[in-house]
């Protein structure tokens, strides 16, 4: 048992790491910028710029000159096996989740 609450401390000192890292806060953000979107997806910023380029990421909102990516949208891709945008798109139609608008 020892080692166990061993383990979920460390657990836990991990996730705020990784949540400071990401610029996160105890607050969840409704929308998350290039760099804590690919933090909450595991992947490198690098990587998810080229994951856009090749229309594999959900749409980004623009809110004047900054690029953001809803939460929702994120995690719904995720559940979804992260699927192209276009199926994407297809998959919260279904839902009944209006897509970003540009």
């Amino acid at each position: 048992m020892e080692n166990q609450d061993e383990y979920n401390e460390e657990i836990t000192e991990e996730k705020a790491l990784y949540k400071k890292k990401a610029g996160l806060s105890d607050i969840e953000p409704l929308m998350v910028r290039a760099d804590q979107a690919a933090a909450l997806c595991g992947i490198s910023r690098t990587k998810w710029y080229e994951l856009q380029s090749s229309g594999r990421i959900p749409r980004r909102i623009k809110l004047g000159e900054v690029s953001l990516w809803r939460v929702e949208d994120l995690r719904l891709w995720v559940r979804e096996a992260c699927p192209t945008v276009d199926r994407f798109e297809h998959i919260m139609k279904d839902n009944k989740i209006s897509p970003p608008r540009f």
